[in-house]
């Protein structure tokens, strides 16, 4: 709303002579948020209200009880009980005031109390309940795939809908994750760890150093984010699990499950017959084989040994509305989803629209 619109002439005058502009009066943002339908506060905010109705009435009665016996007040009761005003303008001033003691009281007690629990304290608790409430009755969408290419699409995702489950391949062998996989037998935590912080609704410092990896010592390559999901795995004694609580400690929006829970190897079948055993030793696209020789071209890939679909990850795909296959590595990121037995038919029996 305009303040020129209804401003007096002789302010607009005022102003003009100046050469002041005239702003606009906008409302605060996190102020219009909690007016949103459907954050299930305003109705709750309703009942206060005619709690308080009610309380101020029995109080009324009270006091007209008194005025009726006979009793004296002091004479300043004429002055705070506003009697020499019009009764409809007391009341009025009453109610007017009293509103805003109680909408700045609730204001000051949701702070003092929800204040400490905030991811964030930048962050206004509208906002906060608008996400949450919004975000859960967003579309069940599953995405299925690994490395980058997953949580740079989950990032955009979780903007969208709070129903999200990220299918990760258990493939990778390098780096950190092939390190910690070898010497602790456990699946590789680097895909489930960028999908973590790609979900994360916490501090940017929390992300940052769950995605810090170090430059020396025995730690040298190591990411914090996997070293801390291996302990959690060593503590719940599960890897799934380990996921899951690992999601709870950075708030994540949606989940995250492995495509299938078994130790497995990805393997490359060679147009020349060879086979490359690793994620890690299977050829890039362009054709290098990331030794500076030129490979030859894959004929297929395969897990060894066979696996089985996540219970977990074919219950989300059977009950998703949209799947998302990648984007990634064709060969190291997505087919090593694809070809977990049972994967393909849980695709094919879902609803969901594929893209």
């Amino acid at each position: 709303m305009d303040v020129t619109k209804w401003a007096p002439n002789e302010f607009k005058k005022c102003c003009a002579k100046l050469g002041a502009p005239v702003a606009p009066l906008r409302m605060n943002p996190r102020v219009v948020r909690w007016f949103t339908p459907g954050l299930h506060v305003k109705r709750w905010l309703v009942l206060l209200m005619v709690g308080m109705v009610l309380i101020s009435l029995g109080i009324g009665y009270a006091l007209a009880n008194v005025y009726r016996s006979g009793v004296q007040l002091p004479h300043i009761f004429y002055y705070l009980t506003l009697q020499f005003l019009d009764r409809y303008v007391r009341g009025g001033l009453f109610a007017a005031l009293g509103l805003s003691i109680i909408l700045y009281a609730l204001y000051k007690l949701t702070q003092s109390v929800l204040g400490p629990f905030l991811p964030g304290r930048d962050r206004a608790l509208s906002e906060i309940i608008y996400n949450y409430r919004f975000l859960q009755k967003g579309p069940r969408v599953v995405a299925l795939g690994g490395g980058t290419g997953l949580s740079t699409l989950l990032r955009g995702l979780k903007k969208y809908t709070g129903n999200l489950t990220a299918i990760v391949t258990v493939a990778d062998d390098g780096g950190s994750s092939g390190r910690l996989r070898a010497e602790y037998r456990i699946l590789p935590p680097g895909d489930f760890r960028q999908c973590i912080t790609a979900l994360a609704d916490v501090e940017p410092l929390m992300t940052t150093l769950f995605q810090h990896r170090f430059k020396e010592g025995s730690l040298n390559g190591h990411s914090f984010g996997n070293l801390f999901i291996m302990a959690m795995a060593e503590i719940t004694g599960d890897f799934e699990h380990a996921i899951r609580e690992s999601g709870r400690v950075l708030a994540v929006r949606g989940q995250i499950v492995p495509s299938t829970l078994r130790d497995v190897t990805l393997m490359a079948e060679m147009a020349d017959g060879q086979t490359r055993v690793g994620e890690s030793s299977i050829p890039h696209p362009n054709g290098d084989d990331g030794n500076g020789a030129v490979a030859t071209a894959i004929k297929r890939v395969f897990l060894e040994p066979e696996p089985t679909i996540n219970p977990e990850a074919e219950e989300a795909i059977l009950n998703a509305e949209m799947i998302i296959v990648g984007p990634g590595s064709l060969y190291t990121s997505i087919l090593p989803n694809l070809v977990v037995d049972g994967m393909a038919e849980a695709l094919k029996a879902s609803p969901a629209i594929k893209v």
